[in-house]
């Protein structure tokens, strides 16, 4: 049973608002489309895992899309949360195109002549992941199995994990 529904991002809508208003030759015009693409590409991203995820027998899944939980002043949000009796599973998007190298400090994102380098989303994961069982704790859930992965959603987007970083062996998982 879907219990969250997948909505697009607050700053994507804002964004193409902000789009729409502006006059074409504004001198942030390319940033802000820039921006769009990018957060258009995670949401997309998050799609592709939710036409996966509905696939399962609604009677025995709970699935929150976009859960964002708040974590003494802050809040930590995550893509995708599937529930069941005997597990709790964490999915985080990426939806890129071209080449993800992770390591186990960064993922270097390589695509024409680009080259981005972002935060480790397997340490992004596995920070979620202690954040939840703090707050499932706190809150005196019974303990109950958490596992989380890294979902690249392009098949196209070729992988390449660094020699020796097994815990992105395992968890980086492409559909």
């Amino acid at each position: 049973m879907i219990e969250l529904e997948l909505t697009p991002p607050t700053f994507l809508l804002q964004a193409e608002a902000l789009e729409r208003r502006l006059v074409e030759n504004h001198r942030r015009m390319q940033d802000i489309r820039s921006k769009i693409r990018i957060l258009r590409s995670g949401y997309n991203g998050e799609k592709t895992i939710k036409y996966f995820l509905d696939l399962l027998p609604e009677d025995k899944y709970h699935i929150f899309y976009g859960l964002r939980l708040p974590m003494g002043n802050a809040f930590f949000q995550i893509d995708a949360l599937l529930l069941s009796q005997n597990l709790i599973l964490i999915f985080d998007a990426k939806n890129h195109s071209g080449t993800l190298r992770f390591d186990k400090n960064q993922l270097i994102h390589e695509y024409a002549d680009n080259r981005d380098v972002f935060e480790n989303p397997v340490a992004q994961i596995n920070r979620h992941k202690i954040l939840l069982k703090q707050l499932l704790d706190y809150h005196k859930v019974p303990p109950i199995p958490i596992e989380n992965f890294v979902t690249v959603c392009k098949p196209s987007t070729e992988i390449i994990i660094n020699p020796g970083y097994n815990e992105a062996e395992y968890k980086v998982k492409s559909i």
